[in-house]
């Protein structure tokens, strides 16, 4: 046991002091305690004896080395590397030293700390140098010549995973200066196989590519070609096809962000993008309006959620539904920050700068100036949106076609729209203790607003009615997207629509108003508005539909054109109108006052008819004056009309008055004899009925009638009789005689007309009378003016002989002379 302990010690001390012996004492020592211990001193010598000379765990490479020693101990670092031979063999002896501080061989846990260090070094690589690790990757493969399998690889890998078609015509070239991956001449589209989008000029490719729908296709073919999957087309019908080429794709990756559900891309940048887009195939019914809230997306992990996006240089050809004409859409270049799948449109309207042209009109998206600060720290972020001269047909293909754009039929627009993000939950604590800060010590000075993005105008531009009841009604609670707009329309030109079914009966009522002031104004109309959205809106929301934002903006449009219309401050404006209006009223007015007058004269004649039918009534003259009204009725019989002493037209005068509701001692009624009873369709229609009841028959009745009315000097007359006249069936006799018309305004002014009924025992026969009265020019007997169709031939004039005159005035025509002084 004390020879052990010993023994232990001094590999212990050897490995201290590797470049010491024991000292002379303790080997005696060791000597005189081996010797004290007989039983163990033969093996203990003979242990010593071999301890120097093993050498069984050195590799042999430091097997040959140990032999040059002079000296029998463990061999240090210095005294190999002094015998070393060359570069290679001092790095051998320097790594095994650095590694396990000696130069046995490897064991099992050696072996295995390195596998774990490797795989522990290469795992922290990948996290941290997720760019670094596939760039070393895609270098390898280009140098042995795989790029176009690895290509082929990640586009049917992209293809799988995003539902388009995605190929790569160039190799994936590593740049190792900015740690990034780039890919060359992408190709990305999305349409069906039988049909053709507009042609794009493609790049030259060495690569050819198949495209083909086989799921169980080879990467490899007999031919040489790459052969790629597309992504089938989407089952409904109405889609959107687009074909792009990019020029070059530049990403970073990380590890860190694809575990934690963010993608695995943490920066992209884009440049060079040609292509088309076509949304001629996309449908919807009119009748049938879509909800936006159900075409947005919902989040899914692996959604990419990029940190920095950058696109430069694109130009695209945009074919939309609904015969639109299309048009070019360019970006010149734009700077994102944050950029996720979630909030596609927030972010987009967020980014940091962007410049490009839209359909030939200019637009910039930037953070706006401040005069006395450049941070504002109570929000976000502010975003200003500025296009100018974009035609309006966009705008109402925006807003869905309906509202007050799409009244616009012609006509330009400039917008300047200020977008204020408001602070997420996922900001830092930084941001939300600077906002406090600010609000506290925050004072409103005119140096603190932004700078306007359009001139000032000399009038105020039209706005909507304050929305204050409205925004007492939303809950504060919900983090709110303020956008403030300024439109200016110039040049516009508008037309009252066919149909406004998306209006109410109120405001149906100010169309033509709306049309009226946008045409009178077509020069400048400048709206201002202001729109509140809930954050959450861009939750999944794409495009600007999507958010609900346009139908806002065109609602806020109406709101101000409806408010300018209907406010006082446009009463000077709107006095031509006015005017007009006020002659139609006059017009509406004498309307009703005639019609009044008609039922008025209607209901007097009923009640005549009614009271003086055995007076042979035949009509009554209305006279209005200022002081009173005067009726003048018109009988066979007036003697019995006007009663004893006059109490019948008294008594008539009272009814009439308490009836129509005159005022006392304003009206009053006289009784005037018909001149000509024959001519009076009244007179004769009650004579008829006076006939019939006396039991005359019908066919001498009639013809009594007939004749007198033709003596009487009528042109024409036609008498009626329908009823059960002598059998149980009933009948209509017609007795006519002279010229007599039936159309045409000569029918009301010729053509006097009257009909009455009489109760017999077989029943109720009616009667009717017409009389065509004569032309008389004085109006007595007649009508003063004559039918249109009446031809008076006028007897030419008798020939009277031709007076010849002479040229010379001043002599007179030479005469014969008379015979007698020819004789002498």
């Amino acid at each position: 046991m004390y020879y052990l302990s010993s023994y232990i010690g001094r590999n212990i001390y050897r490995r201290i002091h590797p470049n010491t012996l024991p000292s002379s004492k303790l080997l005696v020592s060791q000597t005189y305690r081996l010797r004290s211990q007989p039983q163990l001193h033969t093996h203990s010598i003979k242990h010593q004896s071999k301890q120097p000379n093993d050498n069984r765990k050195y590799s042999p490479f430091f097997r040959s080395l140990i032999r040059d020693l002079p000296h029998p101990h463990r061999p240090t670092k210095d005294e190999l590397l002094a015998l070393a031979n060359g570069f290679f063999q001092r790095l051998r002896i320097r790594w095994k030293w650095w590694t396990i501080r000696g130069f046995r061989k490897f064991n099992a846990d050696d072996l295995s700390a390195f596998i774990s260090w490797l795989l522990l070094g290469h795992i922290f690589w990948i996290l941290v140098g997720t760019t670094t690790f596939f760039s070393a990757i895609f270098a390898t493969a280009n140098s042995l010549r795989l790029q176009n399998y690895i290509a082929g690889a990640i586009s049917n890998y992209l293809t799988q995973a995003t539902g388009v078609t995605v190929a790569f015509e160039s190799a994936i070239l590593p740049k190792w200066k900015d740690s990034r991956i780039s890919f060359k001449n992408v190709h990305v589209s999305r349409h069906s196989g039988g049909e053709t989008l507009p042609p794009v000029q493609p790049d030259s490719s060495s690569v050819r590519r198949k495209i083909i729908w086989d799921d169980n296709a080879h990467d490899h073919d007999e031919d040489n070609e790459l052969a790629l999957r597309i992504a089938p087309p989407p089952p409904q019908e109405t889609w959107t096809m687009f074909d792009l080429n990019i020029d070059s794709v530049d990403v970073e990756l990380s590890l860190w962000r694809w575990l934690d559900g963010k993608g695995l891309v943490k920066d992209a940048s884009i440049k060079g993008i040609r292509g088309v887009l076509d949304r001629r195939g996309v449908k919807w019914d009119y009748d049938n309006p879509l909800e936006p809230k159900d075409f947005r997306h919902a989040h899914h992990p692996g959604d990419f959620e990029l940190e920095s996006f950058t696109i430069e240089d694109l130009l695209i050809t945009v074919y939309q539904p609904s015969d639109f004409r299309p048009y070019n859409v360019s970006i010149f270049k734009g700077e994102l920050g944050t950029f996720r799948k979630q909030w596609l449109c927030h972010d987009f309207l967020a980014a940091h700068a962007m410049t490009g042209q839209f359909d030939n009109s200019l637009f910039s998206l930037h953070k706006p100036q401040s005069i006395s600060r450049t941070h504002n720290y109570d929000v976000d972020r502010v975003s200003r949106f500025r296009i100018d001269g974009v035609a309006v047909d966009h705008l109402q293909a925006a807003a869905g076609m309906t509202g007050p754009t799409a009244w616009i039929t012609h006509g330009k627009m400039d917008a300047v729209v200020d977008i204020t993000f408001p602070f997420q939950q996922d900001e830092d604590l930084f941001n939300a203790i600077m906002e406090g800060l600010n609000n506290l010590g925050a004072v409103v000075q005119d140096e603190n607003r932004r700078i306007p993005g359009q001139a000032q105008l000399t009038k105020p531009a039209l706005t909507s009615p304050d929305q204050t009841q409205q925004q007492d009604e939303i809950s504060y609670s919900k983090e709110r997207v303020k956008v403030d707009i300024d439109l200016r329309f110039r040049d516009v030109k508008a037309s009252v629509p066919y149909y406004t079914s998306d209006l109410t009966y109120t405001n149906n009522a100010l169309v033509r108003p709306i049309v009226a002031f946008i045409n009178a104004n077509r020069t400048l109309i400048p709206i201002l508005s202001h729109v509140e959205m809930a954050i959450e809106e861009f939750d999944g929301s794409w495009t600007i539909w999507e958010t609900g934002l346009m139908s806002a903006v065109s609602e806020r449009i109406y709101d101000a054109l409806a408010h300018h219309v209907t406010s006082t401050e446009a009463n000077n404006q709107r006095r031509t109108a006015r005017n007009l209006m006020s002659a139609v009223n006059r017009q509406l007015s004498k309307s009703r006052k005639i019609v009044q007058d008609g039922v008025f004269q209607a209901e007097l004649i009923e009640f005549f008819t009614r009271e003086l039918s055995e007076e042979g009534f035949s009509g009554c003259e209305v006279r209005v004056t200022h002081a009173r009204t005067e009726i003048i009725i018109r009988a066979t019989h007036t003697q019995e009309v006007l009663g004893e002493k006059g109490r019948r037209i008294r008594e008539l005068t009272a009814l009439v008055q308490k009836r129509f509701k005159f005022p006392e001692n304003s009206l009053e009624l006289y009784a005037e004899k018909v001149q000509n009873r024959g001519l009076s369709a009244v007179a004769q229609c009650e004579s008829l009925r006076y006939k019939l009841l006396g039991g005359l028959a019908v066919r001498r009745a009639c013809y009594g009638v007939v004749r007198f009315i033709m003596e009487s000097g009528a042109k024409g007359c036609e008498v009626v009789v329908s009823g059960k006249l002598r059998a149980a069936r009933a009948k209509a006799m017609k007795f006519t005689d002279g010229f007599m018309i039936h159309s045409g305004q000569p029918v009301r002014d010729f053509v006097d007309f009257a009909v009455r009924h009489v109760l017999l025992k077989q029943g109720v026969l009616g009667l009717k009378v017409k009389i065509m009265r004569p032309h008389d020019p004085e109006g007595r007997a007649g009508f003063p003016k004559p039918l249109p169709d009446s031809v008076v031939i006028v007897e030419p004039k008798e020939e009277q002989p031709i007076q010849v005159v002479s040229e010379n005035k001043a002599k007179p025509n030479v005469e014969a002379a008379p015979a007698q002084q020819q004789q002498a």
